[in-house]
């Protein structure tokens, strides 16, 4: 992962996501597509200006009543800037280095 220059990759399924922020301390660029808990999770250890990348909010695709968000107040707080895509967003464009991308994370995180 610090060949692409990210700090941290974790399976969410299989690791405490609160114990990876916990001990890695705060987050400046955020790429999520869970949602959810590791969502509010990651708000809470935001940094000031962080940045998040939402794409994707699995964790509720087949739920009911979602997730009650307990940190939404640091979107504000801590002046976080939040873009949401879809992966079909990125196609015409930028096939190819999505794909790329979505390789390298694929690997790191399997």
């Amino acid at each position: 992962m610090k060949s692409i220059d990210a700090d941290v990759a974790f399976k969410y399924k299989t690791t405490s996501t609160k114990e990876i922020l916990e001990n890695e301390g705060s987050i400046n660029v955020y790429w999520d597509n869970v949602g959810g808990e590791t969502l509010d999770l990651a708000l809470a250890y935001s940094a000031n200006l962080a940045r998040f990348l939402e794409c994707g909010q699995i964790s509720g695709y087949n739920s009911i009543g979602g997730t009650a968000m307990k940190h939404s107040d640091k979107i504000v707080r801590r002046r976080i800037k939040i873009y949401g895509f879809v992966v079909y967003d990125l196609v015409p464009n930028t096939a190819k280095s999505s794909i790329e991308l979505y390789l390298i994370w694929w690997r790191a995180v399997s």
